[in-house]
């Protein structure tokens, strides 16, 4: 997956955002990246490289607010990651640290750093995602590791890492009613256990 074309140089980034998010005032989206300008006049000061504001996110009891972002590394990978609203009122920016180390485009000066951290405590962004960590089912949608399965009103997004190695995908639907429901068929038991395979934990 390659990254958004930015080749027309310097682009409001609100465009290829949808014009949801509104930045703190002295900061601005641009096509290339986060600029900051200082309150004397000058030309604005770039703090960081492009990423995406999905939305601001929570888990399922509304609590744990974060940034959801998304970016593209070095290579022109893409990566998405939440940022704890908690850890951009507190001290120091250790809070960029797992965001770096996937390739982040941020520039590491200080200064930098705190304007970023700025910025992000000031966003605003009509958008909402879910961050569920449990599969199952979350309101009308059925929660798996790699997909949603329902009528979605915002982004849901399965967080436990370590649980999504318990999940696999085989075979397609049509394969299972042929070669397995079929063959239950009048079999009560068999049925049974079918359905009891398919629930949720």
């Amino acid at each position: 997956m390659s990254s958004p074309d930015n080749s027309d140089g310097i682009v409001e980034f609100s465009r290829i955002n949808g014009g949801e998010v509104l930045w703190p005032k002295s900061f601005s989206m641009q096509g290339d990246g986060l600029y900051h300008q200082n309150q004397e006049k000058g030309e604005p000061q770039k703090i960081c490289g492009p990423f995406y504001v999905l939305g601001m996110a929570r888990d399922k009891s509304n609590s744990e607010w974060s940034i959801y972002l998304s970016w593209y590394d070095p290579d022109g990978s893409p990566h998405k990651e939440k940022i704890a609203l908690a850890d951009l009122v507190s001290q120091g920016t250790d809070c960029f640290r797992g965001l770096v180390s996937r390739g982040f485009p941020l520039h590491a000066s200080s200064g930098s750093l705190q304007k970023l951290k700025s910025a992000l405590g000031g966003v605003k962004c009509k958008k909402r995602v879910r961050l569920i960590e449990q599969t199952g089912w979350f309101e009308d949608n059925f929660v798996l590791p790699h997909e949603v399965l329902g009528r979605r009103d915002q982004e849901i997004v399965f967080t436990n890492v370590s649980h999504a190695a318990l999940y696999g995908r085989l075979g397609e639907l049509d394969d299972w009613r042929e070669n397995v429901a079929a063959l239950a068929s009048g079999n009560t038991r068999l049925v049974f256990a079918i359905s009891t395979a398919c629930r949720g934990p």
